[in-house]
């Protein structure tokens, strides 16, 4: 006993030390869960078909970013889907009929922590008492950046890319969604040496562009045979070579003499290295201006590898330096040569890769000399990879270590541009100019001179190519400067059609549908967008408009979208194109359903035809109408078949009513009934096909194909129909007024008469160009065009 009564206490034995060179133990962190709060739910909402409904959602996080999704439910309650682009805490769009009682919910997280849904709430439509005019909104389209004929590229420290377009330097940004000017101007088509500033200085032929560690540029001028330098606040200056005087002379500034410089790089000693293609060497050239014969024998064209002044090259055009001072130059003679580095000055020649011959085979790769690349030209290297663009319409890599020469992306000769995965994609010859550039990703930036006059393109490292920037067709004249490229491109391309801004106006030639999600898609000669509910423009498919590939988005291309677009519930888009039917998944995969594609510049009318069949088989000519029906069956009109065909959804083609290649107006049983031109398509509920029969100019007659296959005719002549939904037919009449017609009598119900111009309010009136972009898209509501604006009209 101790102090007392209190008991020892026992003994307890200490616990065992651990092991030597055991670990710590670590307690985690207690990791708190972020909280949720939603402070405000959506209320319930109310308005008049077309006016905007808006819902608005609040909620705070205890960590983390809030996050918000959309999402509406039309059917049972729990259906919910997510409502595309709707991530914003308010949600807005243009209400029609078909919206009556949809539900809308947000799901929201804290930076993908403590997900919940607010609370429902349900929208009441209820048509307008007379009709309602609105515009579509269309936001996030620019007007094109002016490019021309493209060639250099290069990379600059930002990741921006400056590169040579037409007698200008443009810059892509880094994020490759804006072009800007840097100095010159594209729209200079003659040409012209002069120093300044920006767009103040002029160029003559700019070819090679490079940028040192300060951000300044260099450029090679052929036509005036100097060396430009553009400063970081855009001050163009000539630092070696005399205006207009060509020769070969080694000296400082004006005393050089250059002949056609061609590329040009800078070393990793910051000088620069030109090919001096005329005289058949490379130069060297110190920021100061001070120019000497590096490699080659001035004026000896030929091909001797060994020390760099006694060696001779031909023709020198490419050219790129490593980071390790090698310098890689090729020309005309079929080989890659590079000049090893020896201290400061140049070392031997040898030839890296390459035949010396011009002839294509079926295996052009190869290691070293077996390898053929024909007339290289356009080079850039990165790391051990020598990027090398030949005049066999490929892109070549070639491992700088092992000589190895492999193709990432082109087809041999191929004489149509286009996008698409390597083997498929075809890509602009070497001789025509042009540059590449590494990316960060792997992949590669082209710049080409003929692709509608100049282009940007992308290869990715699986050798996927995709256009990002094209000039305009038209040139320059009477086209709006901007910064713009491909996918933000104005849906009026042409200079009449852009009369304000030319970013909400539309060519005649579009063709429009609606989507299940309140969407537009819009089919035009080269591509299909989409403008969502709140406006913003976003690309579907198609690029360039040369040729019918399939692939997905920019990696198929289409001649022409803008003749009729439908969609599926499923929101699955149809469309006509020339000669085939096309459809476009979720995934923006474009596959060919039926028929066989034009060819681009061809007159001969190859791919067309008039031919029953399954898929390829079977042929179209000219479809200017589509419709679907429930069962997954598309009507088109083919117009200069004077048929209408069904195509199944296994793809095949069958004619439905009419005779192909015999002409008439005749109304009787399907097989016997005769059209002149079928032009607008639509499918009623009851299973009616409505349709236009006649040349638009010549203002066509309303007909319909019954369910049992009787073609009967109205005594009424439109220039446009479309039915909705619930079986009203619209139509825009002979005289322009937006009206309703009577299947039974014909008899039309003007709703928006035609004015001298588009005019909203409570008296609207339609404007010019009404019979184009005509669409039902929901009950009672449409889509058409007035003095070349997309408008939503809500009908009472």
């Amino acid at each position: 006993m101790r102090g007392g009564d209190d008991p020892a206490p026992p003994d307890v034995a200490a616990p065992p030390a651990p092991p030597v060179g055991t670990p710590p133990v670590v307690t985690p962190p207690v990791v708190t869960p972020a909280v949720l709060t939603i402070t405000q739910q959506p209320a319930d909402g109310a308005v008049i078909a077309g006016a905007q409904a808006n819902f608005v959602v609040a909620g705070t996080c205890s960590a983390g970013r809030l996050n918000v999704q959309w999402q509406r439910n039309t059917g049972a309650d729990g259906a919910f889907v997510a409502i595309a682009s709707a991530t914003a805490t308010s949600y807005a769009f243009t209400s029609a009929i078909a919206d009556n009682g949809a539900k809308f919910r947000a799901a929201l997280d804290c930076g993908g922590e403590s997900a919940t849904t607010s609370a429902t709430a349900t929208l009441a439509v209820s048509n307008p008492v007379a009709s309602v005019l609105a515009p579509i909104a269309v936001t996030g389209l620019r007007h094109q950046a002016p490019i021309a004929f493209s060639r250099g590229i290069v990379r600059e420290s930002a990741g921006s890319y400056a590169f040579v377009s037409g007698n200008a330097v443009l810059r892509l940004s880094a994020d490759m969604s804006s072009i800007t000017p840097v100095a010159g101007s594209v729209g200079d088509l003659v040409g012209s040496s002069v120093d300044g500033v920006g767009t103040a200085a002029g160029f003559a032929d700019p070819y090679g562009i490079t940028v040192d560690a300060s951000g300044t540029l260099y450029v090679t001028e052929r036509s005036s045979n100097v060396i430009r330098r553009i400063a970081s606040d855009g001050t163009v200056t000539t630092i070696a070579g005399a205006r207009g005087q060509s020769g070969s002379a080694d000296g400082t500034g004006s005393a050089a003499r250059f002949y056609f410089p061609s590329a040009i790089g800078i070393g990793p000693d910051g000088d620069l290295y030109v090919a001096d293609r005329g005289n058949q060497v490379v130069r060297r050239v110190t920021t100061a201006g001070v120019v000497t014969t590096y490699a080659g024998t001035p004026g000896m064209s030929g091909y001797v590898d060994g020390a760099a002044l006694g060696a001779k090259l031909s023709y020198p055009t490419g050219l790129a330096v490593g980071g390790d001072g090698v310098v890689y130059v090729s020309g005309s003679d079929g080989r890659v040569r590079r000049i090893l580095r020896s201290g400061n000055a140049a070392g031997a020649v040898q030839t890296l890769a390459g035949t010396g011959t011009g002839a294509i085979v079926p295996n052009m790769d190869g290691t070293g000399t077996a390898a053929v690349i024909v007339v290289p030209e356009q080079m850039a290297v990165s790391g051990t990879t020598l990027y090398v663009r030949d005049s066999a319409g490929l892109v070549r890599t070639i491992d700088t270590g092992t000589a190895v020469v492999t193709t990432l992306a082109g087809t041999v000769a191929a004489t149509v541009p286009r996008d698409g995965p390597k083997g498929e994609a075809t890509i602009e010859t070497a001789m025509n100019g042009g540059g590449l550039v590494p990316t960060p990703d792997g992949g590669l930036l082209l710049t080409e001179t003929t692709l509608y006059q100049g282009a940007v393109r992308r290869i990715d490292s699986s050798g996927l190519v995709t256009t990002l920037a094209v000039a305009h067709p038209l040139g320059f004249n009477g086209t709006t400067a901007g910064t713009g490229v491909l996918a933000q491109l104005p849906f009026a391309w042409f200079p009449e059609d852009a009369l304000t801004d030319g970013l909400s106006h539309f060519s005649r030639e579009v063709a429009v549908a609606g989507a299940p999600d309140g969407s537009l898609v819009i089919g035009s000669i080269a591509s299909l967008r989409r403008i969502a509910p709140g406006g913003a423009v976003s690309p579907i498919a198609g690029a360039i408009g040369v040729g019918s590939f399939d692939g997905t988005g920019r990696a198929a291309d289409m001649l022409n979208a803008s003749q009729a677009v439908v969609v599926d519930p499923a929101g699955v888009i149809y469309f006509s194109d020339v000669s085939t039917i096309r459809a476009v998944d979720a995934t923006h995969a474009v596959r060919t359903i039926a028929g066989t594609p034009s060819v681009f510049g061809d007159s001969s009318g190859q791919g067309q035809g008039a031919v029953d069949g399954n898929g390829a088989g079977a042929r179209f000519t000219n479809v200017t109408g589509l419709a679907r029906a429930a069962n997954g069956d598309l009507y088109a009109s083919d117009s200069m078949n004077y048929a209408i065909r069904r195509i199944d959804p296994a793809g095949n083609v069958t004619t439905y009513a009419g005779v192909m290649g015999q002409k008439a107006a005749t109304d009787g049983p399907r097989a016997t009934a005769r059209f002149t031109m079928p032009l607008d398509l639509s499918l009623a509920p009851d299973g009616s096909l409505w349709l236009l029969d006649g040349g638009r100019n010549e203002t066509p007659t309303v007909r319909r194909v019954a369910p049992d296959g009787t073609v009967s005719s109205l005594p009424v002549k439109v220039r446009r129909l479309t039915v909705d939904p619930a079986g009203n037919l619209y139509v825009i009449s002979e005289g322009g007024d937006l009206a309703s017609l009577d299947p039974a009598t014909g008899a039309l119900t003007v709703l928006v008469p035609l004015g001298t111009r588009l005019t909203f309010g409570s008296d609207p009136r339609l404007g010019g160009d009404s019979s184009w972009a005509f669409a039902a898209v929901g009950v009672k509501q449409l889509v058409l065009m007035s003095d070349h604006q997309l408008i939503r009209a809500t009908l009472p």
